[in-house]
């Protein structure tokens, strides 16, 4: 598939919580846009688990969960939901047992892949100033969107790193065991390769971080195969859809003709997947065609 321009952000609502709880709610803006996913990250402690994130009470998909799974670590987790609804709604975060910390974001993003809006994904644990993690993205024009959560209320605020946008940058609290920091946002990846997504903490402590590549708006790629049973009354015309690109293929043909130009056309409606494609044509008069294209 043919990128036609990589995501771009829309709007944040952040939530934080230090009192005991099990679930999260709040209510995000989602504006009209072309394209839209909403991505809803959540940082926790790693023992921590999140059962499952809705919004407008349609479930979210779980892109990636990074965690020490220990008492003394750090979880990240990142959810989305392709084409929200617009308007204001409820995000609901509900957790696998109570907590204590929380900080969740939920970031609209226009212009992602709406067939397969996520790429790649990575995550990294450990105790550092600098948080970070690695990702080969997969496609051009792709953006890379992520969060961190870090043990302690000293370790924010967060400096990002080289090339990263900085959308949130919170905590519960300043105690250094008792509260927790988190950030995160995203990061252009013009070509497919790899990046580093990271920030710089105020203090050394524990970490989750996670990144996620955001595939943009692309075009189909289709290819022209050789036809066959080609003979003096018709011929078999094959293509094949190499990629469907960032919307379901609603159509697919060839043109054909005696000559490179064409003149005739042949077109199917309905939904297509990836593939190979034919057309029989038969009883041609005048002889079949030597030229087609899809």
């Amino acid at each position: 598939a043919v990128a036609a321009a990589p995501p771009d952000y829309g709007e944040i609502t952040t939530n934080i919580d230090s009192s005991f709880h099990s679930t999260v709610t709040f209510s995000p803006l989602v504006q009209a846009g072309d394209s839209l996913v909403l991505v809803v990250t959540v940082g926790i402690r790693g023992d921590k688990s999140v059962s499952s994130v809705t919004y407008a009470g349609d479930n979210l998909t779980l892109a990636k969960a990074q965690g020490s799974g220990t008492t003394g670590g750090q979880r990240v987790e990142v959810w989305y939901l392709v084409n929200p609804d617009t308007g204001t709604n409820d995000v609901v975060v509900t957790f696998a047992a109570g907590l204590n910390q929380s900080g969740v974001a939920a970031i609209t993003y226009t212009g992602v892949n709406q067939v397969s809006p996520v790429g790649a994904t990575n995550g990294a644990t450990g105790a550092s100033t600098n948080p970070s993690v690695s990702l080969t993205t997969t496609y051009d024009d792709s953006l890379i969107v992520g969060g961190l959560s870090m043990r302690g209320g000293d370790t924010d605020p967060f400096t990002p790193g080289t090339g990263t946008t900085e959308r949130f940058d919170m905590a519960t609290g300043t105690n250094k065991s008792q509260d927790d920091g988190y950030a995160g946002g995203e990061e252009s990846a013009p070509t497919a390769g790899a990046h580093t997504f990271d920030f710089t903490a105020s203090v050394s402590d524990g970490f989750a971080i996670v990144a996620v590549e955001l595939r943009g708006l692309s075009t189909p790629s289709v290819t022209t195969n050789a036809a066959t049973s080609v003979n003096t009354t018709g011929a078999t015309l094959n293509g094949n859809i190499t990629d469907g690109g960032s919307s379901t293929v609603t159509k697919r043909g060839f043109q054909y003709g005696l000559t490179t130009g064409y003149g005739d056309n042949f077109t199917e409606t309905g939904s297509s997947s990836t593939g190979t494609f034919s057309t029989v044509l038969s009883s041609r008069t005048p002889p079949p065609p030597r030229h087609h294209r899809r």
